[in-house]
């Protein structure tokens, strides 16, 4: 870590006057950020770490922000800010280092992965459906079904019924009109309105 403020303090100090305005912007979040880190407050830590990245990318604050999250038990953004400091800083001096910790964090983040998992609730099939007692019967596509609760002018034997009432009455009519004289003396047709 003191390699590393110290390579930091340096790049900043030989950086051209164009970026001086980032330069002191990421001198000051750096130094936010390493005061939190001493305090262990990882998350400030890391907000300053980007900050000062941000401001000026410097492959050694990719180092910085991934010990943040490794602090805040972040494995995989870690390992990749790690992998990202080794891509940007090919030649640099800590790389056994630093893949001998990205190897270490992976069997971490795959340890953390398996408690996860773990300890997710396990949630039971549901149980099987009992068993039928007798089976069921046989549906028919045809038969009419019989609601029980539908109105009695809805069932089919309601009009059967009063079908034979009005076929019955009408065979009864023929036969009186065709009688003539059998028939009751009546009105029927001459009725007077006054």
């Amino acid at each position: 870590m003191i390699r590393t403020l110290a390579a930091i303090l340096v790049s900043l100090a030989l950086a051209s006057n164009a970026w001086a305005g980032d330069v002191e912007e990421a001198k000051a979040a750096f130094e936010r950020a390493e005061r939190a880190y001493r305090l262990r407050d990882f998350e400030r830590a890391l907000e300053g770490y980007r900050a000062a990245y941000a401001a000026y990318p410097k492959p050694e604050l990719l180092f910085n922000i991934g010990q943040a999250q490794r602090g805040l038990h972040r494995w995989r953004a870690a390992i990749f800010s790690f992998e990202l400091y080794l891509r940007d800083a090919p030649d640099a001096p800590d790389r056994a280092e630093v893949e001998a910790l990205i190897a270490r964090l992976e069997r971490e983040a795959s340890r953390a992965d398996a408690a996860r998992v773990a300890a997710k609730p396990k949630v039971a099939p549901p149980p099987p459906p009992p068993p039928p007692s007798a089976p069921p019967p046989p549906i028919v596509a045809d038969a009419p079904r019989e609601d029980e609760d539908a109105p009695i002018f809805e069932k089919w034997w309601f009009w059967t019924a009063a079908g034979a009432v009005v076929l019955a009455g009408a065979v009864t009519g023929v036969v009186l009109a065709a009688d003539g004289e059998g028939g009751p003396p009546g009105t029927l047709g001459r009725f007077d309105y006054r």
